[in-house]
């Protein structure tokens, strides 16, 4: 090989080991550009899927809450319809033993009995006594009427009576019918059948 043979080949080689080098740094820097890229839309990617998955949760946690609330209502309609047919069971039974009660012998010394403890504890001299329909006549053959006005009240149904002054500002409700009425409250009250509000 001659000189010039010899001085063109490490030219040569000089070039293509510059070619090369520079060949390979702009594929390497394609490689990392790639790698890059990628790697920035893998978290695209990522952060669009994590979007994607939160939404769906609060979504999901949604349809939970509306569901519960939903079922809790459903609950407490029952708990509520559940007690109602109790209560009408129990005080229909009631109200059958005092409307048997109230026909009886007995209930009527019982009504005298009861009248005479309230007015002898009590005095009222411009007082009434209020009663259901029946027991008006029952009173005046009794003489009651001597010593108080005697009237018929269409709120007392069941028995019993109210002893009102209006002058003094009172009123005696010994009527069955208010007893009842208290009865059930109390009953819905400490049953364990109350429908709890606050939530």
């Amino acid at each position: 090989m001659s000189v010039i043979d010899e001085k063109l080949q490490r030219f040569e080689n000089i070039i293509f080991s510059d070619v090369d080098s520079k060949v390979n740094a702009t594929i390497e820097e394609a490689d990392r550009y790639k790698e890059n890229a990628l790697s920035e839309h893998h978290e695209q990617i990522m952060d669009k899927y994590f979007d994607y998955m939160q939404d769906q949760v609060h979504l999901i946690q949604s349809d939970i809450k509306r569901q519960m609330a939903k079922a809790e209502l459903s609950a407490k309609r029952e708990l509520l319809l559940y007690r109602n047919q109790i209560s009408e069971k129990v005080f229909q039974n009631v109200k059958k033993q005092l409307s048997d009660f109230a026909q009886s012998s007995d209930y009527k010394t019982y009504l005298m009995n009861s009248i005479r403890d309230c007015t002898d504890s009590n005095s009222f001299p411009d007082a009434k006594i209020l009663v259901r329909q029946e027991d008006l006549t029952f009173l005046k053959e009794n003489d009651f009427n001597q010593h108080f006005t005697i009237e018929q009240d269409s709120s007392i149904r069941l028995g019993g009576f109210i002893l009102l002054d209006k002058s003094a500002g009172m009123m005696i409700d010994q009527s069955f019918d208010s007893k009842l009425n208290e009865l059930v409250s109390y009953f819905i009250q400490t049953s364990g059948l109350m429908i709890n509000q606050e939530q």
